[in-house]
């Protein structure tokens, strides 16, 4: 199997939007327009996203954040 990650972009957001209207994830993750919200913030370097493949196949998203010293 080849996994691989990949750039997010707003091309994605129709998947991912699938994803999470999803019963066993709106389950854990709540309100989808809720958690839709940060992925479209294209501003926000501190938090960045990708698309997880397998086999060029869309599976999953991961975020993650860099963490910084602003406001300390």
């Amino acid at each position: 199997m080849n996994v691989r990650l990949r750039e997010f972009t707003t091309d994605d957001l129709p998947i991912i939007e699938q994803w999470l209207h999803a019963d066993h994830v709106r389950s854990t993750w709540r309100d989808p327009d809720v958690n839709i919200g940060p992925l479209l913030d294209s501003q926000d370097n501190w938090h960045l996203r990708a698309v997880i493949e397998a086999d060029g196949r869309e599976v999953g998203l991961v975020l993650w954040q860099h963490p910084h010293a602003a406001g300390t």
